[in-house]
């Protein structure tokens, strides 16, 4: 039977989806929307504000495990900055975007690799500032290079983010079921939608690029080769992917999904984290250390 409580949630969850579309935050709705529940539930004004509060404090629990994991990540992305491997262990790309379809699909499958392992929207930063400038003056025009970027990050990598597990974890949590089987169908639906975008955008840039071909002819955009780089930035380039990847065939092989997944690839983050920032600032490391920290848990 409906109470007058489902009937507000439900319309919360209207108003939400509303604010979405509209492009607004939807952080005040949602709390107006506990404190109404509360209120419908229990009759009580203090009730309800103390359940506004335990609301907050439960989702704190619940999600804590998936911010910490993007935190750490985030934080060991920053390190390695620092170092100067992210952008050698992206740059190998370069070599092959030399055509328009080139620079689309390495660009994209580059940036799902990224966001699986660092989350779309730092892995945008890193992808889009080294691999973009190359794209564009392969051919690609600049919007389709932002939309294979979005769709195989924020579309592919976010949806069925099957390395960090997060959303997956999330979702399950919602249901009430296990992680496995929403990772499985996650990952499945992710792949299919995800490909069906892909194929539309291709198509459709192909069709422009053919349509219009001196616009397509896009002036060369200046930008500064990135240097070698030192031994340092060239070691944590190969040994970063190489312990993620052992990582990831440890957490097959043995079957790890779920939390169990998060907290290895959030503890294997901390102690690629702990090392660059020691290698890299060496007597001021424990003060860097937390300036990443603090970023990571910022964006988290």
């Amino acid at each position: 039977m409906l109470t007058l409580s489902h009937w507000i949630y439900i319309c919360v969850i209207v108003s939400v989806i509303i604010a979405m579309v509209c492009r607004r935050d939807v952080v005040m709705i949602c709390l107006l929307g506990i404190f109404l529940i509360g209120f419908a539930y229990t009759g009580s004004i203090l009730s309800s504000l103390q359940i506004m509060f335990n609301a907050l404090l439960v989702a704190g629990e619940e999600l804590f495990d998936i911010m910490l994991v993007i935190a750490l990540m985030v934080a060991m992305l920053k390190s390695l900055e620092s170092v100067g491997a992210d952008k050698i262990m992206v740059s190998p790309a370069k070599k092959v975007m030399k055509t328009p379809t080139t620079a689309f699909f390495t660009i994209g499958l580059v940036m799902y690799v990224a966001a699986l392992f660092f989350w779309p929207t730092p892995a945008t930063a890193l992808v889009g500032t080294i691999l973009m400038p190359v794209a564009i003056e392969s051919g690609l025009p600049a919007m389709y290079a932002a939309m294979a970027i979005n769709i195989f990050g924020h579309g592919m990598g976010l949806s069925g983010d099957m390395i960090l597990q997060g959303a997956p974890n999330l979702v399950a949590k919602a249901a009430n079921v296990g992680t496995a089987a929403v990772l499985e169908k996650s990952a499945i639906f992710s792949l299919i939608a995800g490909a069906v975008a892909i194929m539309v955008t291709y198509l459709m840039m192909m069709k422009e690029l053919g349509r219009n071909k001196s616009q397509s002819a896009v002036k060369p955009i200046a930008y500064t080769m990135e240097e070698e780089g030192t031994p340092l930035a060239k070691t944590f380039a190969v040994l970063v992917p190489l312990i993620l990847i052992i990582t990831i065939i440890f957490m097959i092989k043995n079957k790890i999904i779920g939390g169990g997944a998060t907290a290895l690839l959030g503890g294997t983050g901390t102690a690629i984290l702990i090392s660059a920032t020691i290698a890299q600032h060496k007597g001021k490391s424990m003060e860097k250390i937390v300036e990443y920290l603090r970023e990571g848990f910022l964006f988290a």
